[in-house]
């Protein structure tokens, strides 16, 4: 649902290695229990969150497993999409599961995750938005 681009990868690294800088020291200057979780991972996580409208954007890996089965993955993350573009939530494409995972600081694969909270990101964030929002409007076209 959107074009796939290497600067849109980069910009995205960089907002998740920052968000994940700026959580990391929250929890230092803040105690755990009142301090705020930056983004979530998982399908389930993210719908959760997402119906409960506390998702800025989504960060969804392009190069997901097929799952064609009824009630499946595709389907859960067709519904998830489509619930976040009709409430106004930033969807992007970008990095790969791998990749993903690496930008945060983490040896796993990551399919999507919810952002909550982009202070003191949010140049990034709108940048990311931005080129998400151009690449998309770019595969409609040739559609």
């Amino acid at each position: 649902m959107q074009n796939l681009s290497p600067q849109l990868d980069a910009v995205t690294a960089l907002f998740l290695g920052r968000i994940q800088f700026l959580g990391d020291n929250m929890k230092e200057l803040v105690p755990e229990s009142t301090a705020q979780r930056r983004h979530i991972i998982g399908l389930k996580e993210v719908v959760r969150k997402l119906k409960q409208s506390q998702l800025r954007a989504m960060i969804i890996a392009p190069d997901l497993q097929e799952d064609p089965t009824p009630g499946g993955l595709d389907d859960r993350m067709r519904e998830a999409i489509e619930y976040g573009y009709k409430h106004g939530v930033k969807v992007v494409f970008a990095l790969s599961r791998k990749r993903l995972g690496r930008a945060l600081g983490k040896s796993l694969n990551i399919s999507i995750l919810g952002i909550t909270d982009t202070t003191g990101a949010n140049v990034l964030f709108h940048k990311m938005t931005a080129l998400a929002d151009e690449n998309r409007n770019a595969w409609l076209s040739n559609k």
